[in-house]
């Protein structure tokens, strides 16, 4: 039997949702970042408690190899904590932070910005003067630790349920497009069958 007209558009048809099929089983939500945005959320509380541990050492030890310690942790680790701190808000490809950022997750970090901006001063102060640490600024470091790590850990939620809605979309569109397979596939079938 010679295949006819609706014989080509099923096939063309089951093609086409074949092609998109896969191409959504290869899409994914965020690139390679869906770990990177976890791990730099996770991060940055790490970095913050590190980052009060060490200014209340350089505060209250005045000769230790754990002081030696401390400077060298706050040097190192306070550029990063900078720099992924602004990642997390505008985005960064070198860090592999998407530069479209969900508002609700947007809002968090703007939030998140009332403890970074006045703990940033205070450890930058605290960077400049590392034998005589300001009690001042180190009091500052403090208060703002705990809400900030509050803050960044609503920003991981966040950044986890986004990530796990838009996962669940790109499976709804995975099954519809496989019953659309499946019904193109049944059609066909059912008119070759027919005209039998």
């Amino acid at each position: 039997m010679k295949p006819t007209l609706y014989h080509w558009i099923g096939y063309v048809a089951t093609v086409l949702l074949l092609a998109l099929l896969a191409g959504f089983i290869t899409l994914t939500i965020h690139g390679n970042s869906t770990t990177n945005i976890l791990n730099a959320t996770g991060s940055q509380r790490m970095r913050m408690e590190r980052l009060a541990k060490d200014v209340l050492l350089l505060e209250n030890v005045k000769a230790s190899p754990a002081r030696a310690q401390a400077v060298s942790e706050l040097q190192n680790t306070l550029p990063v904590w900078e720099e992924t701190q602004d990642g997390l808000a505008y985005g960064d490809s070198t860090l592999g932070l998407p530069t479209q950022i969900p508002s609700t997750v947007a809002y968090q970090v703007l939030l998140a910005n009332a403890d970074y901006v006045p703990m940033r001063k205070a450890l930058a102060a605290i960077a400049a003067h590392l034998d005589a640490p300001d009690p001042v600024q180190v009091q500052v470091v403090l208060i703002h630790e705990y809400p900030y790590f509050l803050t960044m850990s609503q920003v991981n939620a966040l950044w986890s349920q986004e990530i796990d809605d838009q996962t669940t979309q790109v499976s709804w569109i995975k099954f519809a497009l496989l019953t659309l397979i499946l019904l193109v596939v049944s059609v066909d079938f059912y008119i070759v069958h027919k005209k039998r």
